[in-house]
């Protein structure tokens, strides 16, 4: 059976992924680019689950971005792919 890693690296490695607003903004304000988000969640580990949302689970993934910056990236699981809600540069 599929890890939930697993899961969420074939729908980024798919394409299948959209990011909010606040992801948008984070990946600004922090100098982020898409590559640098895809590359945290495929060399990151999950540190968090969180489960108390009503819009349900969503996950923190912390990895590296392509210069080697750690990233935290919080997501949510969808019907066919993955919403990355939002990205920061953890200090």
């Amino acid at each position: 059976m599929a890890t939930r890693l697993s899961l969420i690296r074939a729908a980024i490695e798919a394409g299948n992924y959209l990011t909010t607003d606040h992801a948008d903004q984070g990946m600004e304000d922090d100098d982020l680019s898409p590559l640098d988000v895809e590359h945290a969640i495929m060399h990151g580990v999950i540190r968090k689950r969180e489960t108390d949302n009503p819009r349900g689970p969503r996950w923190e993934i912390v990895g590296p971005a392509e210069d080697g910056r750690e990233i935290a990236v919080v997501l949510r699981m969808g019907g066919v792919g993955v919403l990355i809600i939002t990205v920061y540069e953890r200090k």
